[in-house]
């Protein structure tokens, strides 16, 4: 017997008749007046917004975001980052156990999907924040399961609440599930765009969109990148001006070691603007060339940054001071048709794009249905018994005497002697009888 601090003694009645009656299964039809009674219920949008809430809130989960974090720390080896990353999903463990008892104990429904909901909602916000202690982020992190723990609570209440009704029960399940995960927020994996650094940076040129991660990879023999800008290819970003100080990138340089992993630099990308680097080693960037772009704004500026990188003259690394007597000024590319970038807002991604014309037009399509479905199901029958009755109207006969088979018929005068209507001696109409048809001599007399 299911748990009876769940189950009141109407729903174990209940379910008692409907397998002595149907047998195991309850099944029934979808018509179009079930679809009324679903378009038109406050169920199916107080479900559907429970839902978005789900999907939307656990989608961190399977991101991948925690161990790209805990890998961004370099405190940990790769079985340590592994072992750090399940103790979410382990806790998580923890909040559905929790989630599910506290709502047939002493939460109820509503308080248990509540709870998981705010408990997972803070945790986003410290993550949305991010600019915060760390040990935030580690708390932060470890609350994103407990939207997971929302799922069996919501959708056992949506059976609960549709137990009545199997069809409208199996078309709002449906339904709820499809409308809140084609307008949920979709995040998408980022991308590691890899640059070697050698004797040359290869690819020179990258495209990255916002999220992607680009990963600069040393190669002997004792290498660096940094941030330059456009016309000033072989000095720090910082330098380029006032509003840039103590800005841009450095990895600082990354000697190869025996036997130890290959030393990397990672940059993830917040804008699409274009990003131009170099090499800070000794003669790399006047007299190799090596500088790069990520998101040029067109096919010229990286040639135009290896001339300018070829008539340097001065070349310095992030933190090292400016020599006495040099000065630090642009590159000449006014004979160029390219001009310095501008810093242009990242635009959607077309996958964005996609998901809010689909979700657009699934809204519009559900939106048709319902009221396609209000417009044609038909009203209700009423019985003929159930229908209000009306007298005839008499008044147009007038006061001449009718005949009564052919009532439309005046007739000059009843036959025979007549008293309240009954004939007396010869045939006549009868008022009194059931159907008021032609009564014979015979009746009256007997």
């Amino acid at each position: 017997m299911p748990n009876k601090l769940v189950l009141k003694e109407h729903d174990v009645e209940l379910a008692k008749r409907r397998l002595e009656k149907d047998g195991p299964r309850a099944t029934g039809h979808l018509t179009w007046r079930t679809i009324k009674n679903i378009v038109t219920s406050w169920k199916l949008y107080i479900l559907i917004i429970w839902d978005i809430f789900f999907w939307n809130g656990s989608i961190n989960t399977s991101a991948g975001g925690y161990l790209l974090w805990l890998k961004s720390l370099h405190r940990y080896s790769s079985a340590k980052v592994n072992a750090l990353g399940s103790t979410a999903p382990a806790i998580g463990i923890f909040y559905v156990l929790f989630i599910c008892f506290g709502s047939d104990l002493f939460l109820g429904r509503t308080g248990a999907i509540v709870l998981a909901c705010v408990w997972n909602l803070i945790g986003l916000i410290i993550l949305s924040v991010w600019n915060v202690p760390e040990s935030a982020l580690w708390f932060a992190f470890n609350t994103m399961y407990s939207a997971v723990a929302l799922s069996s609570v919501l959708y056992g209440w949506a059976n609960d609440i549709l137990r009545h009704h199997p069809d409208e029960r199996s078309f709002m399940l449906i339904a709820m599930n499809a409308i809140s995960q084609i307008i949920d927020s979709d995040v998408e994996t980022a991308n590691v765009r890899e640059i070697m650094v050698e004797n040359k940076f290869a690819p020179e040129n990258v495209t990255a969109q916002v999220g992607d991660v680009v990963k600069f990879e040393f190669w002997p023999t004792n290498n660096s990148v940094a941030r330059s800008e456009f016309a000033y290819p072989c000095v720090p970003y910082s330098l380029t001006g006032a509003s840039r100080v103590g800005l841009g990138f450095y990895s600082g340089f990354k000697p190869i070691v025996a036997n130890l992993a290959q030393p990397a630099y990672y940059l993830t990308i917040n804008r699409v603007t274009p990003i131009f680097f170099y090499n800070t080693a000794p003669g790399a960037c006047i007299d190799h060339q090596m500088v790069g772009v990520i998101n040029p704004r067109d096919a010229t500026q990286l040639s135009l940054q290896k001339e300018a990188a070829a008539a340097a003259t001065l070349a310095l690394s992030p933190g090292e001071p400016i020599p006495q007597g040099s000065s630090v000024s642009s590159f000449d590319t006014s004979t160029s048709t390219s001009s310095p970038p501008s810093s242009n807002p990242a635009s959607l991604s077309p996958g964005a794009i996609a998901g809010i014309v689909i979700g657009a037009l699934a809204f519009f399509a559900v939106l048709g249905v319902g009221i396609w479905a209000l417009r044609h199901v038909r009203k209700p029958h009423v019985p003929r018994s159930h229908r209000p009755y009306s007298e005839p109207d008499l008044t147009s006969l007038g006061t001449t005497p009718r005949s009564p088979v052919t009532p439309h018929t005046a007739v000059s005068e009843l036959p025979g002697n007549t008293i309240d209507g009954v004939l007396v001696g010869g045939g006549g109409w009868r008022p009194e009888s059931e159907e008021g048809l032609y009564v014979g001599a015979e009746y009256a007399a007997g």
